[in-house]
C-alpha cells in the first residue's frame, strides 16, 4: 500500500513501520494493534496515514 502510494523500497518501509504489535481486547476495545513507526518525519507522517487506513478496514488481529 505505502509503496504503490509513496514510492520507494519496500523493504525500507517494512523497516521503518516496524513489527505490528498485538495489544489485550481488554484494554483497546476499538482496535487491538499498534506499530511504532521510525524514520524520518516524512516517512512516519505516511505510515500513519497508511495505518488510520488499515485499522478502518482490519481493527483487531491475531
Amino acid at each position: 500500500m505505502i509503496v504503490g502510494a509513496a514510492g520507494g523500497d519496500e523493504a525500507a518501509w517494512r523497516a521503518a513501520i516496524g513489527e505490528v504489535e498485538a495489544l489485550p481486547l481488554v484494554f483497546h476495545p476499538t482496535c487491538n494493534w499498534r506499530v511504532n513507526p521510525r524514520g524520518t518525519k516524512r516517512e512516519r507522517e505516511v505510515i500513519e496515514a497508511a495505518v488510520k487506513l488499515l485499522r478502518e478496514a482490519h481493527p483487531y488481529v491475531n
